[in-house]
């Protein structure tokens, strides 16, 4: 998916905040809306589009392969949305120990892991498929309120640079930390709408890379 076809998604999805009619038609007929906007999605997969509440956060894992370059078999300390969703998108893609205790309970298995979840919040796994594709809109956010980290990440940016997700350092391969430079300005792309920064050789700029917009 090129960049201005990003941009174009996220500015879709951001425009349901100011237009409830036109959020209510998203989650009803997203194939419709997407394409009334420009954006053509494969025809043999159904598209299906959910919103981000108080209560659950929704992390979409692409169908897509992971490169092994790109693999995260483990989670480095304080690891952002990016490399959580590289995280897990290995477990599943890799049938590894985890990835059936990660499909049942992703809010306990992350929190076991050391993931800071809110009290509260529920974190919901969405697997695309040959068959499903999945979008998530972030949620809206009054003047004034706290958000946790995860949350942050995902209503940040706002370009195809920096599409939904901030990520504040960059991992290898191994998992070890390489710098706390990533910023908006670094390439990125998106994990069906978990953005993964860019910069370097490192875990981060190859899942830029790896597009979960594989159409």
């Amino acid at each position: 998916m090129k960049g201005a076809d990003l941009n174009r998604l996220h500015q879709v999805l951001k425009k349901v905040h100011g237009d409830e009619s036109f959020k209510t038609k998203l989650l009803k007929n997203p194939r419709e809306v997407f394409e009334s906007e420009g954006i053509l999605l494969p025809k043999e997969r159904e598209v299906k589009v959910v919103e981000n509440t108080k209560e659950v956060f929704y992390i979409v894992i692409p169908k897509k392969t992971v490169p092994k370059e790109a693999m995260l078999k483990n989670l480095p300390k304080n690891p952002n949305l990016s490399h959580i969703t590289a995280f897990v998108t290995t477990q599943i893609q890799q049938n590894a120990p985890l990835k059936e205790k990660l499909l049942k309970s992703p809010t306990e298995e992350l929190a076991k892991l050391g993931i800071d979840i809110p009290k509260g919040l529920k974190i919901k796994l969405l697997l695309n498929t040959d068959k499903e594709l999945y979008f998530v809109i972030p949620r809206k956010i009054s003047e004034g309120e706290e958000l946790h980290d995860l949350e942050l990440q995902a209503v940040s940016g706002g370009n195809a640079k920096s599409f939904s997700n901030y990520g504040n350092s960059s991992v290898t391969t191994d998992g070890s930390h390489t710098s706390e430079s990533a910023s908006a300005g670094d390439s990125s792309a998106t994990l069906s709408g978990n953005t993964v920064m860019g910069g370097g050789n490192t875990v981060s700029s190859t899942i830029a890379n790896f597009s979960p917009f594989d159409f």
